[in-house]
């Protein structure tokens, strides 16, 4: 742990960290090895993890809630997981899908769905159905604000595939609507 200390700038930020890196590196390793089924390629997904969170995320973690924490360090390490995956095997990426016909949501329009649908049981399962890859950066940006640039750094992706998985998942999530009101 302490070539990562060294990355973290001020003292408080190195005693949460520590702690932050105690408390979820095994829980961070355990998604990874279900992700990739190989210890050392999860250890240093989980180590990349780290290294990107002591560098640029630190302060971020020091001013959100401790759940909030937990949910953006185990988010770190199964996208990165994904993404190592994804390079091991060369296969098709597990975000392409058919091309969707209706347009996307604005961002407004899903920002007034989900503040009107909050408690909507219909609308909630409609989320939860969507794939994770469009999910957790439709919560991300969303229902916590991130910016595209704080997302690819967190989930280790380009800025441009998170506009791109944005655009994706509000269309799917569009496709869904339509096909809920049709029925």
């Amino acid at each position: 742990m302490l070539p990562f200390l060294d990355l973290v700038d001020n003292g408080s930020q190195r005693s949460l960290f520590e702690r932050l890196y105690n408390e979820y590196k095994d829980d961070m390793l355990k998604l990874a090895m279900a992700e990739l089924d190989d210890a050392g390629e999860a250890e240093d997904v989980v180590h990349d993890a780290f290294v990107y969170i002591a560098r640029n995320y630190m302060g971020k973690l020091e001013r959100c809630p401790e759940a909030d924490r937990r949910y953006y360090l185990l988010l770190t390490a199964r996208h990165r997981a994904i993404n190592r995956r994804k390079k091991l095997s060369r296969t098709l990426p597990v975000e392409s899908v058919p091309e969707i016909k209706t347009k996307a949501l604005s961002d407004g329009d899903l920002l007034r769905l989900i503040e009107q649908n909050e408690s909507d049981a219909r609308f909630a399962a409609m989320l939860e159905a969507l794939p994770a890859v469009y999910r957790d950066l439709l919560f991300l940006r969303f229902a916590k604000g991130l910016k595209g640039r704080e997302i690819a750094g967190l989930l280790g992706i380009n800025q441009n595939t998170v506009w791109e998985r944005l655009e994706r998942g509000k269309k799917l999530l569009a496709e869904m609507i339509k096909k809920e009101e049709t029925e």
